[in-house]
């Protein structure tokens, strides 16, 4: 299958079209909402769109399948370990941690891996529990062959697709060599996320409460 990246969102969200060389049939993976952009390209190469795939449930990764819904496009909520698009594969590999939901996707060599993996660094977690999540989802991904492109779910970095190989290198968070290591590494960030998140939470608290928003 080939990979098409496209560039979008808030903070340098990325999303693909993967799609199968011979029948043409194609799925989007965590679409924008300028819906636009993804027809227009399948049109361009003749794909036929058969459904959509979220990484994760975050606003930024799902905010275009409602666009895509009213078009009548199935949001596609895997039950198998493996979906089938036209004559290919995809692998589900559940990566639990960003979110307690979160799966990257696997296909003949490449990887999309959302909000687990980045180049050069992961996801954000807020416990200590999704930290253990997130070191486990991880370790699975590092057992990947070395040469596997990897696809997140942001651009970071400039050089995506990056590479396992390349980040069991280059990602301090790969090269933790025990979960002591992992949590000392990632706690400074899990703070900033926690401290960010709160900051966020107050701030709209406030604004309900000025605007009699809260209901009695």
């Amino acid at each position: 299958m080939r990979a098409i990246k496209f560039k979008g969102g808030y903070d340098r969200n990325l999303s693909y079209i993967l799609f199968d060389e011979k029948t043409k049939k194609a799925v989007v993976i965590d679409p924008f909402k300028e819906i636009g952009i993804y027809l227009e390209k399948a049109k361009e190469l003749n794909l036929e769109i058969t459904g959509i795939l979220n990484t994760h449930e975050h606003r930024d990764h799902v905010v275009g399948n409602s666009f895509f819904e009213k078009k009548g496009f199935e949001i596609i909520k895997p039950k198998k370990n493996f979906i089938a698009v036209g004559n290919s594969k995809i692998r589900i590999i559940k990566t639990p941690g960003h979110t307690p939901n979160s799966v990257c996707f696997l296909e003949n060599g490449k990887v999309f891996t959302g909000d687990t993996l980045f180049a050069k660094r992961v996801g954000i977690v807020r416990t200590i529990e999704t930290t253990r999540e997130l070191y486990g989802s991880l370790k699975k991904l590092k057992k990947l062959p070395n040469k596997t492109l990897v696809y997140p779910g942001h651009e970071y970095e400039i050089e995506i697709p990056t590479t396992i190989g390349k980040e069991k290198k280059q990602n301090p968070y790969l090269k933790c060599g025990n979960f002591k290591e992992f949590d000392a590494l990632i706690s400074k960030w899990r703070d900033y996320a926690n401290k960010r998140y709160f900051a966020r939470r107050l701030k709209w608290l406030k604004y309900r409460y000025i605007n009699g928003l809260f209901s009695s």
